[in-house]
């Protein structure tokens, strides 16, 4: 028997998505031993955070087990009607008067409602029992306690308990279960699970923390990004761009709920909570009434982290805080900016991060500006790389306030990043009004920037900072000069004068700025001649400066973390590189660093592709030249096309390889920047094979190969001629490697020269197994089928190895490469397995072919299993598809 009230909260839209239950696995083992050993539980918890979802799963198991449930959903709008929740089951009692002989009568009904069935096997399900009117809790209370009839209920964190329910916990009647939200590796198996497929890790990380751990949420934001298409899937993945999720009508509704009741000055107490946060509980107090804090505290609505002696208040949840925020009326925010600015100028500005709250909020809600404050608050957010828009507003603000050099240079590093029209305006005004020497340094590092960089000729970069260099005598300010000169010679191929420039500025007396920007220099430049540990010392500094960057002395360099991970990989370390990667893109999501995420995301990029990830590799260089494309950033755009270039011809997919060539050559030309020409080249030299332009593939790479060997970027002229081997230009590659020298501290390096110098199939092995270590499997892949194909064909069982790891690690990575064009599943057959399944295709029966060949039929049917499994076919019929086809020869 299964009795149900309507309105069950589990809805339609629900089951069309197959919502599950995921995770609870020891709270719902807990609550069926409640039910089926003692007295029952009561399952608490925060509003959607799964509670009836949960005790429903337990529910269904009793059910499935022969037990017989009757569910109550008791509601506030019938509290006052005696015995109103139970009202819809006890039809005997319906004319009756309240009084003792109800209750009795009562009880009674419930219990009947089991007549066919064992008392031990009925359990009454409650839902939100604390709306249950006094006379239910009462008869809710005589059936656990006399009848001994298991309750299952649940109720929401801070509610008040009917005294009959509060005495069954108190006493311990009722086991009581806390649920706390799911932590973010079950919320992203909740996702998975639900969308059938996997989700962008950015996308993953803004759900997780909009969600909170809370269910309802995630399901509320998965059907309105459905529904709206914000959620929407780009090749394999899902991503969710849906700029403010608090819009959402579904939330919103959520929200109404939350609030109803809320006084005005409990609203207004949310609100800027929700704009200020984090602020303090003596800040908020001076704001508004302590009775609203209380009160909203007391509901769940505000929380107050104690562990800080601040005493930080913010709402309870991410969602609430957006929720609240987006309906906030515009004249309330801009009311409640300026009081929170002029209170912030009475506390004196004490932290960093109030510096740059102050701003905002004075220029959103007016009233006097201090023009020092804001200077240092603009200063702050370009060291800080907060926000994109944040900085331009600030830096534009600080300029129009004062429009000095300093505060223009700030201007021009915020402009610099999304290639405004204005930068040259600025230059040219700026230099106009220069007089002293750190200005006039100042501004021609800029225009250098400007014209290596954006302009894309690091030559004339070069050529403004030699010119500026020779009038300046400050030793500092020279530091960071060749800083910056280090950096076009690096970013233009050039790692001999980068390095030489790097050294200099690297001295212990340069300021910060200039050996940040140096140390990236230095990396790149190891990075070209394969310098590895000095590369990794190199990235190291930069990694420490960054932390200094954190506490806003300077400001990091973007690409320092594509760099790093690129030092890791091409060292021979693509799992720790995938790792940095993968980190660097959450710290930036959460630092709201748009040209980082970008950077991180090409790195991560990379780190696949180095590992043989194919479809990873695509897929993530995809939502970085999207990002790249946001920002207007013309470099990263090209570069990450050569990536997903790569990743396509090593699938083998001619077609769409084309249209990422296509795209490349509609690109703008990055004239003088090589650092990215390796990629590019490589990519566009495997199309030009994989089109039947070999001797133009050759000519592209060789080409390639000098010139970094005339450059001495030893590690690039490697990644050139490993690239012509793989292309099948054995000779060419021996005779370049043979003016490489490689340093015994590349793993990576050794492990293509043994490769391209082997001979014998163990040589081949032994590189295949140094790849293997360095998880970089699709290289692995190659040098095991080398191993196999210099193997005689009916050889040794080291071919059959050789050629089952081989195919193995290629189906992982979905590759089709030259040097794998000849392997398919049938090369990892046993000889033996492929003379039966040749017979086999050839019309043979098992008994036909056991005769041929002198073998048991039985031995022919395992041989033919085991071809069958590794073939991946079914039928005798489709083994023709994979090996030659032979006839049994026809008796005399």
């Amino acid at each position: 028997m299964h009795v149900d009230l309507p309105g069950d909260p589990i809805g339609s839209e629900v089951d069309a998505l197959a919502w599950p239950l995921v995770g609870r696995a020891a709270q719902r083992s807990m609550l069926l031993r409640a039910v089926t050993h003692g007295r029952g539980a009561l399952v608490v918890g925060e509003a959607g955070i799964g509670k009836t979802r949960l005790a429903t799963a337990v529910l269904d198991l009793l059910a499935s087990r022969g037990w017989h449930i009757v569910r109550i959903h008791a509601s506030d709008c019938i509290r006052e009607i005696p015995l109103g929740a139970l009202w819809p089951l006890l039809p005997a009692v319906r004319a009756l008067e309240p009084s003792a002989t109800t209750i009795s009568a009562a009880v009674s009904g419930l219990s009947a409602l089991a007549a066919d069935a064992r008392a031990d096997r009925l359990v009454v399900f409650v839902d939100d029992i604390d709306s249950l009117d006094g006379m239910s809790a009462v008869v809710t209370s005589h059936l656990v306690t006399i009848r001994g009839i298991p309750v299952l209920a649940t109720t929401r964190t801070g509610r008040m308990l009917p005294e009959p329910v509060r005495q069954l916990v108190v006493s311990a009647v009722l086991e009581r279960l806390d649920l706390t939200p799911l932590p973010e590796a079950e919320m992203l198996e909740l996702f998975h699970t639900v969308l059938r497929g996997s989700i962008a890790p950015e996308a993953a990380a803004r759900l997780i923390r909009l969600c909170g751990g809370v269910p309802l949420f995630a399901r509320e934001i998965l059907l309105d990004g459905l529904q709206a298409a914000y959620l929407h899937k780009v090749g394999a993945e899902w991503q969710f761009d849906r700029p403010n999720p608090a819009s959402s009508p579904r939330l919103s509704d959520l929200l109404v709920d939350r609030l109803r009741g809320a006084s005005a000055e409990e609203r207004e107490a949310l609100e800027i909570a929700a704009m200020a946060v984090p602020i303090g509980l003596r800040e908020l107090s001076e704001l508004v009434t302590a009775d609203a804090l209380a009160a909203l505290e007391r509901r769940g609505l505000l929380t107050v982290d104690r562990l800080d002696r601040r005493l930080p208040v913010r709402l309870s949840h991410p969602l609430y805080r957006e929720l609240v925020a987006d309906s906030t009326p515009a004249a309330s925010r801009l009311g409640y900016a300026r009081q929170l600015a002029d209170q912030m100028e009475r506390h004196d500005l004490r932290r960093a991060d109030d510096l740059l709250r102050w701003a905002l909020w004075r220029l959103d809600g007016g009233g006097p500006i201090d023009t020092a404050r804001l200077t240092a608050a603009a200063g702050l957010a370009v060291a800080r790389r907060v926000d994109l828009a944040v900085r331009e507003r600030l830096t534009r603000a600080a300029y129009a306030a004062d429009p000095s050099v300093a505060n223009g240079l700030l201007l021009y590093q915020s402009l610099v990043e999304v290639a405004s029209d204005d930068l040259d305006s600025l230059l040219a005004d700026l230099a106009a009004r220069a007089r002293t020497e750190p200005d006039r340094a100042a501004i021609m590092i800029a225009h250098a920037y400007h014209i290596g960089w954006v302009a894309h000729r690091p030559d004339e970069g070069t050529d403004a900072l030699d010119e500026v260099a020779r009038t300046i005598h400050s030793p500092a300010l020279l530091s960071d000069i060749m800083a910056h000169r280090a950096m076009l010679y690096a970013m233009s191929g050039r790692p001999g004068p980068a390095l030489a420039d790097a050294r200099e500025a690297l001295v212990p007396s340069a300021q910060p700025g200039a050996r940040m920007i140096a140390g990236t220099a230095a990396a790149l430049a190891n990075l070209m001649t394969a310098s590895f540990p000095q590369a990794r010392a190199a990235t190291d500094l930069v990694r420490t400066l960054s932390a200094q960057a954190d506490r806003g002395s300077i400001s990091p360099v973007p690409a320092a973390f594509l760099l790093e991970v690129r030092i890791l990989a091409d060292q021979g370390y693509a799992q720790e590189a995938l790792r940095r990667a993968a980190a660097a893109v959450a710290d930036a999501i959460a630092n709201g660093d748009p040209m980082r995420h970008a950077w991180s995301t090409a790195a991560v990029a990379y780190a696949h592709l180095c590992q043989g990830d194919l479809d990873d590799a695509a897929t993530r260089a995809a939502d970085a030249g999207r990002l790249f494309a946001s920002l207007a950033h013309h470099s990263g755009q090209r570069w990450t096309l050569a990536l997903r270039l790569l990743a396509t011809v090593q699938r083998g997919q001619i077609d769409e390889a084309g249209t990422l060539v296509k795209a490349l050559r509609a690109m703008p030309d990055l004239g003088q920047i090589r650092c990215y020409d390796i990629d590019e080249t490589v990519g566009m030299a495997w199309y030009e094979f994989l089109t039947t332009d070999a001797a133009a593939a050759r000519d592209r790479l060789e080409r390639a190969a000098h010139g970094w060997l005339a450059e001495q970027s030893t590690g690039l002229a490697m990644l050139a001629t490993f690239a012509l081997f793989r292309l099948r230009f054995g000779d060419c590659a021996a005779a370049l490697l043979d003016r490489i020298e490689v340093p015994a501290d590349w793993p990576f390096g050794n492990a293509v020269s043994a490769l391209i110098r082997a001979r014998r199939p163990a040589d081949y092995v032994t590189a295949g197994d140094a790849f293997r270590a360095q998880d970089m499997r699709l290289l692995a892949a190659e040098a095991y089928y080398l191993a196999a194909t210099r193997t005689r064909p009916h050889g040794p069982p080291q071919r059959t190895r050789a050629l089952q790891a081989a195919a193995a690690l290629a189906q992982q990575c979905r590759a089709d490469t030259p040097l794998l064009g000849r392997l398919s599943p049938a090369t990892a057959l046993t000889r033996r397995e492929e003379q039966i399944a040749a017979l086999a295709a050839g019309g043979a029966s098992n008994r036909e072919v056991a005769q041929h060949l002198g073998l048991s039929e039985r031995t022919v049917e395992n041989h033919l299993h085991r071809a069958f499994a590794k073939l991946g076919v079914t039928r005798r019929s489709a083994l023709s598809q994979h090996v030659p086809a032979k006839h049994v020869p026809a008796k005399d």
